[in-house]
């Protein structure tokens, strides 16, 4: 009996030790990567794999150039006026800014005109008389006549006087061939320049072959390479007068400069120094002088804005020749 119980129990222990067995079987089995000693290993978390995205690299596109002149131009004529302080006019083509300045350091009265060409053919020459250049008219008569937006006086080529000063091209007609000490020119691709004949020699074909159809001799130069030229006050045209000149600070932006002179009280003029430090104030790199006198007139939209009221000297405007100007317009009052 105790025999058979002995038996029944061993057979019981045998049974529950193939279950284990039969239990280490099913379950799953990993092979973990241990750290440490072999004493003491630990299985590692598993790490899962991350495969990235496959993404394509943007295609950056250019970005244009800002036009530092858009704010000087319209789509439609725009004019502002502000009456004895300012005059604007604002085109497809075409920006003038004109601001009228008084310094205190040479009791002097500026118009000073900031213009802006998109095209080099806006430049021209107002002449009643294209045969000789001879015919005379006033400044405001010429602008209306031909409506220019802007307008300023020359360097009264016809005067005698002036026979050693040159050479003269209007709108591509040689009025004067004579190579004076120096001259200013309008180049096609809107470039003005200022040279020196007695420092670097030029013919007049030379220049006429370039197809440069403005040339204007008078002087001197004012400015040449951003800098004001030596010997201005030593020149014979320097003592204070009423002035009229023209400069460049890049192609198709200009600077027409006007000065109220010969008025006590009011504007006495400037010399040729203090007229060349005001170009290179409004950022010239060069520029050159101009009839002045009774002859200076800056002319906006048909209507002279200077005079010659009230001068010590001479009282009134002098009929003049020709006129710088620039652009065109219905809305200027056609004589």
């Amino acid at each position: 009996m105790r025999r058979s119980i002995f038996l029944l129990a061993l057979l019981a222990v045998f049974s529950l030790m193939l279950q284990g067995c039969d239990l280490a079987k099913s379950l799953p089995v990993n092979s973990p990567t241990t750290t440490g000693t072999a004493d003491n290993a630990q299985p590692k978390e598993p790490v899962a794999t991350v495969i990235p995205e496959l993404t394509s690299t943007p295609t950056l596109l250019p970005t244009s150039t800002p036009d530092p002149w858009a704010g000087f131009f319209s789509a439609t004529e725009q004019v502002k006026i502000d009456e004895g302080k300012s005059w604007s006019y604002k085109g497809p083509n075409l920006g003038i800014s004109i601001k009228k300045v008084y310094y205190e350091d040479c009791k002097s009265v500026f118009f000073i005109a900031h213009i802006y060409s998109r095209d080099p053919s806006l430049l021209g020459c107002a002449m009643i008389d294209t045969k000789k250049g001879r015919q005379v008219a006033f400044p405001q008569d010429f602008a209306r006549k031909f409506q220019a937006i802007y307008a300023q006086n020359g360097n009264y080529f016809a005067d005698p006087v002036n026979k050693d000063r040159g050479p003269d091209v209007r709108n591509g007609i040689v009025y004067k061939t004579k190579i004076g000490k120096d001259f200013m020119m309008f180049l096609p691709d809107g470039q003005f320049k200022v040279w020196d004949a007695t420092r670097d020699k030029v013919t007049l074909d030379s220049l006429l072959a370039q197809n440069i159809k403005q040339i204007y001799g008078f002087g001197p130069i004012l400015v040449e390479n951003g800098a004001v030229r030596d010997g201005l006050s030593k020149h014979k045209l320097s003592p204070r007068n009423p002035r009229n000149a023209f400069g460049m600070v890049e192609p198709g932006h200009y600077v027409g400069i006007l000065v109220d002179g010969r008025k006590p009280g009011v504007s006495i003029g400037v010399n040729l120094q203090r007229l060349a430090e005001e170009f290179v104030t409004q950022g010239c790199v060069s520029a050159y002088n101009l009839d002045g006198g009774q002859s200076t007139a800056m002319v906006f939209m048909g209507n002279q804005i200077n005079n010659h009221k009230n001068e010590s000297a001479f009282s009134g405007q002098r009929r003049i020749p020709d006129m710088l100007t620039f652009g065109t317009s219905e809305l200027v009052k056609k004589k």
